[in-house]
């Protein structure tokens, strides 16, 4: 069911950052020519989830479910469209799609080597602490 309401996602959204409308901030349409792929169920489905407000809400999320959350249109971030350089990169040349990519992605550059370095070259100086730091994460991931 994710793929056809991906199908219908809005088209000002990037595709390789949408992943599920649930988890984050973009909204499947419900009118016009996007909507025509969605059969009945899931229009009745998406438009319930509106009416009431669902969302995801926790008491407590492990390390590891919060690596697993995606890492654009993040619920809790402010909404920007994806248009500048550094992001990007991140997305079409890393595939950056989850908060434990983003992570582990810093953890091999600083933002001093970001500012000083050309887009896309990651081969930066890594130190024992963001070896440590991105081995930690990996675990995360893998559970």
């Amino acid at each position: 069911m994710d793929h056809i309401i991906l199908a219908a996602a809005p088209p000002q959204s990037v595709e390789k950052a949408r992943e599920n409308p649930f988890l984050q901030t973009w909204r499947a349409p419900l009118k016009g020519p996007r909507a025509k792929c969605l059969n009945g169920n899931i229009r009745r489905m998406l438009k319930t989830v509106r009416k009431y407000q669902v969302n995801l809400t926790t008491i407590r999320m492990t390390p590891h479910l919060l690596a697993q959350l995606p890492a654009w249109y993040h619920l809790s971030a402010k909404q920007k469209p994806i248009a500048n350089a550094r992001a990007k990169c991140l997305l079409k040349k890393h595939n950056v799609s989850k908060v434990a990519d983003l992570i582990k992605s810093s953890a091999c550059c600083t933002m001093d080597e970001w500012s000083t370095r050309e887009f896309g070259e990651w081969e930066g100086k890594i130190t024992d602490r963001t070896k440590a730091r991105q081995s930690e994460i990996v675990q995360w991931s893998e559970r």
